[in-house]
């Protein structure tokens, strides 16, 4: 957990959020000598993992289902080795169309390797830091 104290105007409070930052102990600019936070890393992110075992970046699904007319929100879900849910929030009902395009924006990238299963709701849970994973695992799987 890191809280900036020196911002006068507005001190940022901070919160277990599994972001990642590497600490520095190297004299700043300003002439600071204590310790420092060097720029974050990002976010964790969970990977999906195919049944062959290829790790497949979050944000190549992401990049390629975001543009979707009418949805608002989604979160992936990989919950077996060879299944995806996709839970997802649309401004109306959508139609079948909007649907295969969400489905296909997955299978594309995941190259027809899994089953996906679309779920309409009304809102998704976030996790227990309060930020809402738009990508997870929710089955652990190893990595050969």
């Amino acid at each position: 957990m890191v809280t900036d104290l020196r911002n006068k105007a507005m001190p940022l409070l901070r919160y277990r959020m599994n972001d990642h930052g590497l600490m520095s102990w190297e004299r700043c600019s300003c002439g600071y000598e204590g310790p420092t936070l060097l720029p974050l890393g990002g976010r964790s992110s969970d990977y999906i993992i195919l049944p062959s075992l290829q790790q497949i970046s979050p944000y190549l699904i992401t990049t390629n289902i975001e543009h979707i007319d009418g949805l608002i929100q989604y979160q992936i879900d990989q919950n077996s080795i060879t299944g995806i849910i996709a839970r997802t929030v649309w401004e109306s009902p959508p139609n079948a169309a909007q649907l295969n395009q969400v489905h296909h924006a997955i299978d594309d990238i995941l190259d027809g390797s899994m089953s996906i299963s679309i779920e309409v709701c009304d809102a998704i849970s976030v996790e227990e830091n309060g930020k809402l994973k738009v990508v997870k695992r929710s089955v652990e799987l190893r990595q050969a």
